[in-house]
């Protein structure tokens, strides 16, 4: 299961629907690698990504880009999170894994708490999520999910899974893959805050920081992802826009209970 994930809410549902699928030998491979897991000896192939400004991030776009197409069709389910409304991302990424040589099976997007600093400052933070309700139709897609595994298992056809929109999700289709970059602004460092640890380097999915005694950034590679921000346990990177506030370190003790995960060390 390829997965993508910032500061850990994709990870953490990842994690669940591993234990979950406990009948097959389902692992996780974090995509911020500059590996590509090799994906022909596997049957089946799971993708999970947040979603940015009601469309897919600008790493999965790039990541599938240089992904090299199958050579014979393997089946694949998808798997997203979103923090305000989805939009038609789920459609996206179907369209995105099939062209790779991958036939679709399943998919579900799930809503989960906002790790958008902008988002959190102004009180959107959906921190409540996921409800009982979303919660229940994310236990009603892993039940399916893994009912298809098992006829997978028994030698039976798997069909093609079809997947429909909500009508508000139909008035957010058209992704603008520059808004979270022009919504985050330029970025800055507090040197007397920094303490040269690299974490935003390590953690930056577009290579867009680099370590010489301090960070440097590269503002033309960025697209407004927050991780640095987010996870600089310093404080010390701020924008024009926002300093010392919203953030979202990784996933709440009470997030972490409603997947009956325990907390052994941070959700990457």
């Amino acid at each position: 299961m390829c997965y993508y994930s910032n500061t850990g809410n994709t990870k953490l549902v990842c994690t669940h629907l591993v234990s979950y699928l406990n009948t097959i030998s389902l692992t996780l491979w974090d995509m911020n690698q500059d590996l590509y897991p090799n994906l022909e000896k596997y049957d089946l192939v799971g993708f999970a990504s947040p979603i940015e400004f009601f469309g897919l991030p600008k790493f999965i776009l790039d990541w599938f880009g240089d992904l090299q197409k199958l050579e014979k069709t393997k089946l694949a389910f998808l798997l997203l999170t979103f923090g305000n409304i989805p939009g038609s991302s789920i459609l996206q990424f179907r369209n995105l894994v099939q062209d790779k040589g991958f036939q679709v099976i399943a998919g579900h997007t799930i809503h989960m708490p906002d790790n958008f600093p902008i988002s959190r400052i102004k009180g959107f933070t959906s921190s409540a999520s996921p409800s009982k309700k979303e919660l229940s139709r994310y236990h009603l897609f892993c039940a399916i999910l893994k009912d298809l595994v098992n006829s997978l298992k028994e030698g039976h056809e798997i069909l093609e899974g079809s997947f429909k929109l909500s009508l508000i999700n139909y008035f957010f289709n058209i992704p603008d893959r520059y808004a979270a970059k022009r919504s985050m602004g330029f970025k800055f460092l507090d040197y007397d805050l920094c303490t040269s640890c690299n974490i935003c380097v390590q953690k930056c999915p577009y290579h867009a920081i680099e370590m010489k005694q301090y960070p440097e950034f590269i503002e033309e590679l960025c697209f407004g992802c927050w991780a640095c921000y987010n996870l600089c346990p310093s404080h010390a990177i701020y924008t024009n826009k926002v300093r010392d506030k919203g953030f979202y370190y990784e996933p709440s003790e009470s997030l972490l209970e409603k997947f009956q995960i325990e907390k052994k060390s941070q959700i990457e």
